[in-house]
């Protein structure tokens, strides 16, 4: 199972540690987040290209951080980004909305994606522990999303429902049999679940008894995994550093 990990990188001045602990780790495939308009995840992205040429990386492009009040000028800010990403030799975007949502969301981000052309593949987010009509609209949306060719792949939401997993497994295949499917997953560290409860993620819904305890963390995360490997769904490793500990939980957590 391929060992991929989400990293939140302030500067690029930190790129360079990052790297070390990186390759120190054998970690190979990375997903770069896009947390704010005042931090360039493609300039990230670029550093660490350059300093790990055989990294996979993949980075998070916000929809809302090309807001602008004229949509023209909203897409065309997505459309600079792209090019960003296709210099900087980046292949892989996951295409998300932000939150809140704005006028200019994914749905407009990927049809500026389509329309431009870019060699890039695309990801999605979606988020099957929605419950009623709040499931059916998102199934509605990524629905809509996977119509656009340049989808190659979706990133299920951080949760711990296993039926809800395997419904999402089921319904996303019979959309698109050839699509790849990835599942975010918080490492359980202390700092993790203090993380997670000082400040909840938005659409994130995760158990009480997850939170309250690590040892139940812990439990509940390896038959998450369990479950992502059951239905061939690459997991996405969340983490609030890019460490020793969280690192070696994950391998232990994944039985590497």
């Amino acid at each position: 199972m391929i060992m991929r990990y989400e990293l939140t990188i302030k500067d690029e001045a930190a790129v360079t540690e990052a790297v070390a602990a990186l390759k120190r780790h054998g970690i190979t495939a990375v997903n770069v987040t896009d947390t704010s308009r005042e931090i360039d995840p493609v300039a990230i992205g670029r550093r660490l290209l350059a300093e790990y040429p055989e990294l996979d990386v993949m980075v998070h492009l916000a929809a809302k951080h090309s807001e602008s009040a004229e949509p023209a000028a909203s897409r065309n800010a997505f459309s600079r980004r792209l090019a960003d990403c296709m210099d900087a030799h980046i292949k892989k975007v996951l295409i998300i909305s932000g939150h809140p949502r704005a006028e200019f969301d994914s749905l407009a981000a990927l049809e500026v994606l389509d329309a431009e052309g870019f060699d890039i593949g695309a990801y999605c987010v979606h988020n099957p522990f929605l419950e009623g009509d709040a499931l059916e609209g998102e199934n509605a949306r990524v629905t809509q999303k996977l119509e656009n060719g340049m989808v190659r792949g979706v990133c299920l939401q951080i949760g711990t429902d296993l039926q809800a997993i395997a419904r999402a497994a089921s319904f996303l295949r019979s959309l698109r049999y050839d699509i790849e499917l990835l599942g975010s997953v918080p490492v359980p560290t202390e700092a993790m679940l203090e993380r997670l409860k000082a400040k909840p993620l938005a659409g994130v819904a995760l158990p009480e008894t997850f939170l309250a305890s690590r040892e139940e963390a812990e439990r509940m995360t390896r038959e998450t995994l369990a479950h992502l490997d059951a239905y061939d769904i690459e997991p996405l490793f969340f983490l609030t550093a890019i460490d020793d500990a969280t690192v070696e939980k994950a391998s232990e957590l994944i039985g590497k």
